[in-house]
């Protein structure tokens, strides 16, 4: 029975960096992250944790829809987040960017390092394996 659960074990790990590697080659696991609003939260910031591109995306539950909003280059340290000043309306701020949006649910999002990449991808294959 020991010899079984060992020879399961190994396969499923096995399976795992295959999956791990398919994951990879197809572009998964490529953004993370930086700071969400949703609906009625109220204002919150963080920084830029570097220099690169970020990604404002809305997301509709009503309608199962995302779409981009904008993208653009900050600096380290530049203030990502959001304003909310009144309950109807949200502000998206970025640096010097801003942008009045309906209050729904909006995430920004920066690109994943490889070495986020790389933990990611494996860490949900793990978690999927339970």
């Amino acid at each position: 029975m020991v010899v079984k659960l060992k020879c399961l074990s190994v396969q499923l790990m096995n399976l795992a960096f295959c999956l791990f590697f398919v994951f990879q080659l197809s572009g998964c696991a490529t953004e993370t992250l930086v700071i969400q609003h949703s609906r009625g939260t109220g204002s919150h910031y963080t920084k830029a944790p570097y220099d690169m591109e970020y990604s404002l995306w809305a997301y509709t539950f009503l309608f199962a829809k995302e779409y981009k909003v904008d993208s653009l280059l900050l600096k380290k340290g530049e203030v990502i987040g959001f304003t909310q000043q009144d309950v109807d309306t949200v502000v998206a701020v970025a640096g010097k960017y801003q942008k009045q949006l309906p209050d729904r649910w909006y995430i920004w999002f920066r690109p994943a390092t490889p070495k986020e990449k790389t933990l990611k991808t494996f860490m949900s294959i793990l978690k999927g394996l339970k």
